[in-house]
């Protein structure tokens, strides 16, 4: 028999076990193939639940890769060089082997996180110049939302602001409408994600000045 653990090309005799007698003819190679080592499972990530999740990415020695979602590699996920993750609320460790030549390597693994993000909507604030205030700062909102859009309108219906998508910290609103400041008072406003995780919030937003 033949015990090694060493990779490399082995030459290998038959013997007779009863008469301990050499074979002649009986011979042939056995060739030991290295364990691949651990792939790069990629970078731990943190999502909101509204987020579009991305796709894990491993990478290797150009073998195949299997994914599990435990680290006895008993359940199995999935094969292939990505894969997406769920969108569960929670930390999720994925764990990934590479096969590499027939033999499977030790795995690594990567967290995928998913938060119940929320944001800060203030009901009123005060453009007035002073540079306190002076913006409709919605804390946190392009974090929330990548495809965030904030509309404001006022007690007729017409549109006084909306805001690039997915970047309302770009442009917040300054209470006002075509340059000019518009006057005390409260206003109607829509904030939608555009995402079928997260309804949009509507309600109140008050201009007050001190």
């Amino acid at each position: 028999s033949l015990v090694t653990s060493t990779a490399g090309t082995y030459s290998v005799i038959l013997t007779n076990i009863s008469t301990g007698c050499e074979g002649a003819s009986a011979s042939g190679i056995v060739t030991v193939n290295p364990i691949p080592a651990a792939p790069n499972a990629g970078t731990d990530t943190t999502y909101c639940s509204s987020w579009t999740t991305v796709a894990m990415t491993v990478t290797g020695a150009g073998g195949s890769y299997t994914w599990y979602s435990d680290i006895a590699l008993t359940t199995f996920l999935g094969s292939g060089g990505s894969l997406l993750p769920n969108n569960g609320i929670g930390a999720t460790v994925y764990y990934v082997t590479e096969t590499l030549l027939g033999c499977e390597g030790p795995a690594s693994f990567v967290t995928i996180t998913i938060q119940d993000c929320d944001i800060t909507v203030p009901t009123a604030f005060t453009p007035d110049g002073d540079g306190v205030n002076d913006y409709w700062e919605i804390v946190d909102l392009d974090n929330v939302s990548a495809d965030n859009v904030v509309m404001v309108f006022n007690r007729w219906g017409t549109k006084l602001y909306e805001s690039k998508p997915g970047n309302y910290a770009s442009m917040p609103w300054d209470g006002r409408f075509n340059g000019d400041a518009l006057p005390v008072g409260s206003y109607y406003f829509i904030i939608d994600f555009h995402s079928d995780k997260k309804d949009p919030i509507n309600g109140i937003i008050s201009i007050i000045l001190e």
